[in-house]
């Protein structure tokens, strides 16, 4: 019975075989090895949200893991606010929950173009695993924003208070 493949096409099939394990072997220790000395978490974003249908001024940041939080930890999270005092948040990991959102309750007295403090930490037992900043600021001023709701309920219904807007 004669072969399908010559003696010589299944060694460099074999060898090619070898090659993408060796490829793949190496490739898994190296993101083994990175996995091992990055950060658990990263800030990915945050800024300030101008919502001007209902009058509102709010700060935010998302933050995405990288790996797996240790169990029983949390992230906290503070926003330094001048003329205030901090607004901190807590949150316990969600299993597999990839990315999160920390946001402020209605803000006044923001001003355009000056650095607001925002901390992140991952906690375990009162101590901080890792420290994260970030500076938010916005180029909109607060005097931008209306007075009054710009409309009322859940539909786009003027609101006869506010309009016209002043």
């Amino acid at each position: 019975m004669q072969d399908a493949l010559p003696r010589s096409a299944r060694w460099a099939l074999a060898l090619a075989a070898l090659n993408c394990l060796t490829v793949f072997t190496a490739v898994g220790l190296c993101n083994r090895q990175v996995l091992e000395t990055a950060d658990h978490l990263v800030i990915t974003g945050g800024g300030f949200i101008f919502n001007y249908r209902i009058a509102d001024i709010r700060a935010g940041i998302t933050v995405g893991t990288r790996k797996p939080l240790p169990e029983t930890s949390r992230m906290e999270v503070t926003f330094h606010l001048p003329g205030a005092a901090p607004i901190v948040m807590d949150q316990p990991p969600i299993p597999y929950r990839l990315n999160y959102t920390f946001e402020t309750a209605s803000l006044s007295g923001i001003e355009p173009e000056m650095g607001y403090l925002v901390e992140l930490n991952l906690m375990r037992d009162e101590q901080t695993l890792e420290h994260h900043e970030k500076i938010l600021k916005t180029g909109v001023a607060p005097k931008a924003m209306p007075t009054k709701p710009l409309t009322l309920g859940p539909g786009y219904t003027p609101n006869p208070e506010a309009w016209p807007p002043k």
